[in-house]
């Protein structure tokens, strides 16, 4: 598949800007929940890599990134291999995402378990120790939007989702090392790990299960997983129902008693599953 696709990669113009990708790297349209899939050159599998960090699938901004590095590779006249390893450094997690995946890393210590300065060096010096993948190796798109998880990739009845996570996210865990800690970002791609699991896919692997998801719109677990001082869960629970009491008069609004309750249960909920994260990465060495 790839080499019909990087062909045509050589014979198109992106930019950072565009609003979806050409039609030409289209792979399959379903009509019934009018998903698309794209080519974008993810292809690549670091087969030695020491972490693997995997989110859902890849979205406009990174398809396109993966895209123009690709191009600009082919005209180089480089090897495919090096094309798509280009690719897949340049484009993985590009943008806020990646900046706050590194904060988030870092404060939860990997560098060290890894036995480099900061999580930032996995995309560039020590690229050599890590593989990013997505759950749905290319892009897919429910309309216009990149897909974030629902409808439910994992749903058992006829699905084009988890045929592609069949295909792809099955082939490449089967590419890479037992021994490698896999870090997927957020629950949606908690469950598909899980799944494979289930499957004998993923089985005697470490799997830090608890990793908040790194986009931007996920800003209390991103807070609170970039904290290098982590607070206690009373203060935390106490700060956070005052700043929402607050929130709430301010558009004259009170709360009442279960409301309260559940506020509160739902924030320790959330400093539980962070404070996991991070403590998670106290015994991987």
């Amino acid at each position: 598949m790839k080499e019909k696709y990087l062909r045509k990669i050589e014979a198109l113009a992106f930019t950072k800007e565009d609003e979806h990708l050409p039609k030409r790297l289209l792979i399959k349209e379903y009509s019934d929940d009018t998903f698309k899939t794209y080519y974008a050159p993810f292809d690549y599998i670091n087969r030695k890599a020491k972490v693997v960090i995997c989110g859902i699938t890849p979205g406009l901004q990174q398809a396109l990134c993966a895209l123009i590095e690709a191009r600009e590779q082919l005209a180089f006249g480089n090897s495919m291999d090096h094309v798509l390893f280009s690719a897949k450094q340049k484009a993985s997690f590009c943008g806020d995402m990646r900046s706050n995946l590194v904060k988030i890393l870092d404060n939860a210590d990997l560098p060290r378990c890894l036995g480099i300065r900061t999580t930032d060096d996995l995309f560039g010096p020590k690229i050599q120790l890590a593989h990013f993948m997505s759950v749905l190796r290319y892009p897919v798109f429910l309309g216009t939007k990149n897909y974030s998880g629902s409808p439910s990739m994992l749903r058992r009845r006829k699905n084009v989702l988890l045929e592609h996570l069949h295909e792809t996210f099955f082939a490449d865990l089967e590419s890479l090392p037992k021994a490698s800690i896999y870090i997927p970002l957020g629950p949606k791609v908690a469950g598909a790990f899980r799944y494979a699991e289930e499957k004998g896919i993923a089985k005697d692997r470490k799997i830090i299960y608890e990793m908040p998801h790194a986009s931007p719109e996920n800003r209390e677990e991103i807070k609170l997983a970039k904290m290098k001082s982590y607070p206690g869960q009373d203060d935390y629970v106490s700060e956070m129902l005052h700043k929402y009491k607050q929130k709430k008069k301010a558009v004259g609004e009170s709360l009442t008693q279960e409301q309260i309750r559940k506020y509160k249960e739902s924030r320790k909920n959330t400093w539980s599953k962070i404070k996991n994260f991070k403590n998670a990465f106290k015994n991987c060495i």
